[in-house]
């Protein structure tokens, strides 16, 4: 603990000066675990000893040059904001003690969360990075090293751009955000190349109406380059719909694009966004779409030998429009326009059964919401792609907070309609979001009830089994859940997907704690019981609206807190009764 004196200029040009106590830990080969119970800045070499969680409104700072290690199967769990940001010359890194197995993870969990940034840091031999139940958090030109999975997100929409995610055992993106939209940009997410078509797992997954902006990341060595699934979509440009002149790459997987069960990927619309992708050299096939999936993939570069694509009689891809020039090769002969924003295409230029789905798109991506809004109502009315009409006016309630959507989709549930289960799925997701965990699981139980031998029911299995685990913690059910999904024994690409990562899941929750804030007497368990009585300096200080005041017992005892002026008046008595040790 030490204390600084900080200086400022009011707004009249008046000098002012306070006195502010900070907490700096150069820890510097000491052991640490337990909860942070202060604002807490660590440097050096931090061992940890045992799991660590960063409450709510408790803030700890990583400065650079720090190298953190941790013990087998020890997590990292923030619920409040963890900074680490460094520079390219002097990265944070978190990694194991010794040679052999892996620590656990960086888990953040909750809104509280998100302000929480790491640039420039290593996760070497771990379980990865885990953004969960709004957890928008920004990880920025990291590199994510032989982990479980690179970064797991799950009812969040975090920044993840920049980053290098090198051989993950399993996903190396895994998205299953329901109306959400995570930005994933400028990764380089490869396994190694031998025998990439026996790695059964996926760069980038997005599953469950999550949608995804994915723009100029280089994806090699999966079974998935991508893999695109229910009722998600991914859409090959950033926030601000640019079309990069060299956006991704995917090449030497297995199968390149994949879009399953409604699923929609916008990897270019003649000269607009999205475009400008190198997909080739995939073994099985470059773009694979089925059962009612649209992949739109004009003016790409598909290798020397064209473009190697599928789809059954549900779907469409549209892969016209091919480049003559790998956009990834710097290329001398042709004029390439950077960060091209929307032009005047017609969308007759695209091949797709529904141009309504376009014409939305373009409203939206021009900053005409209003215009799309009542567009996709009426596709809605009309009963045109409802599904996927649906699904953008969630994902512009989520991002402009539109409450109006709120209440026109909740409408939807009156009346005998054939869109009514993706309407229960999108509610029950905005629950979980909202953290009303039994009202999700009613709509969930309503649509396996309702709708039992189709796609929705079978998504609402794995989601009451995502949820139970992230949300509610709870492996006993999750168990349960993921033995009712086991039994359903289909031999589905999405299925089996989604099952494999069910599975994975269930195991690292079983590997590495997940917990909620801890109560009292956790804390004093995990801690250990104080060996002296104390009363510590409050904090923040000074002149603030409110402060935290902590104090230790050794053995149950009689206490009495009083707080006095500096006048030595008793302006408040606190606490005044037996406590047990604390």
């Amino acid at each position: 603990m030490g204390r600084v004196r900080v200086y400022g200029v009011d707004s009249d040009n008046h000098w002012h000066s306070d006195y502010l106590d900070i907490t700096i830990q150069n820890i510097q080969g000491n052991t640490t675990s337990g909860t942070l119970t202060h604002n807490e800045t660590w440097c050096g070499v931090v061992n940890i000893t045992g799991n660590i969680t960063v409450p709510s409104n408790i803030t700890l700072e990583i400065l650079p040059n720090t190298n953190i290690y941790f013990q087998s199967s020890n997590n990292l769990t923030v619920y409040g904001t963890l900074v680490a940001n460094s520079d390219a010359a002097r990265k944070i890194d978190f990694m194991r003690t010794g040679s052999s197995g892996s620590w656990g993870s960086i888990t953040f969990d909750g809104s509280g969360a998100s302000n929480s940034i790491l640039n420039y840091i290593t996760v070497k031999n771990g379980l990865g990075i885990r953004c969960l139940n709004g957890a928008n958090v920004t990880v920025t030109n990291s590199t994510i090293d032989h982990c479980t999975e690179g970064v797991y997100i799950y009812n969040s929409q975090p920044n993840i751009s920049g980053n290098q995610i090198i051989e993950p055992v399993q996903n190396g993106i895994n998205v299953n955000a329901s109306g959400l939209s995570p930005l994933i940009q400028g990764n380089n997410i490869t396994k190694s190349s031998s025998n990439p078509q026996y790695r059964q797992y996926q760069g980038i997954y997005l599953s469950n109406n999550s949608n995804g902006y994915i723009a100029k990341n280089d994806i090699s060595g999966f079974y998935w380059g991508m893999y695109i699934g229910g009722g998600s979509d991914a859409y090959f440009t950033n926030y601000s719909n640019q079309s990069f002149t060299q956006n991704n790459r995917v090449i030497n997987n297995r199968w390149g694009l994949g879009a399953g069960w409604g699923g929609y990927i916008f990897a270019g619309m003649w000269k607009s966004y999205g475009r400008n992708n190198s997909i080739y050299n995939n073994l099985n096939c470059d773009a694979y779409s089925y059962n009612s999936s649209n992949i739109i993939a004009q003016s790409n570069w598909w290798g020397n030998d064209g473009a190697q694509i599928y789809h059954d009689g549900t779907s469409t891809l549209d892969a016209s429009l091919p480049l003559t020039y790998d956009p990834w090769i710097p290329q001398n002969n042709v004029l390439l326009e950077e960060s091209e924003l929307l032009g005047d295409e017609s969308v007759n230029q695209i091949i797709i059964p529904d141009s309504s789905i376009i014409l939305g798109i373009l409203l939206e991506f021009r900053g005409r919401t209003n215009e799309a809004i009542f567009h996709y109502k009426q596709m809605i009315k009309n009963k045109r792609k409802a599904d996927f009409a649906i699904g953008r006016l969630v994902s512009i309630m989520n991002r402009d907070n539109v409450i109006e959507i709120r209440e026109f989709i909740e409408s939807l549930l009156f009346g005998n309609n054939d869109y009514k289960p993706i309407v229960l799925t999108v509610l029950a997701g905005k629950l979980l979001e909202e953290n009303k965990y039994e009202e999700a699981k009613i709509l969930y139980n309503r649509i396996i009830n309702d709708y039992p031998d189709s796609y929705f029911a079978i998504n609402a299995r794995f989601e009451k089994f995502f949820a139970a685990l992230s949300i509610e913690h709870n492996l006993n059910t999750a168990s349960e859940l993921l033995n009712e999904i086991r039994a359903l024994a289909l031999n589905d690409v999405d299925y089996l997907i989604r099952l494999q990562d069910a599975e994975n899941q269930f195991v690292l929750l079983g590997t590495q704690l997940i917990e909620k804030p801890l109560t009292k007497q956790q804390v004093i368990t995990e801690l250990g019981k104080p060996d002296s009585y104390a009363l510590n300096a409050n904090y923040p200080n000074p002149f603030n609206p409110s402060t935290n005041i902590q104090f230790s017992t050794p053995e149950q005892s009689f206490v009495e807190l009083k707080v006095f002026d500096i006048l030595g008046n008793e302006v408040a008595n606190l606490v005044k009764q037996d406590m047990e040790p604390r």
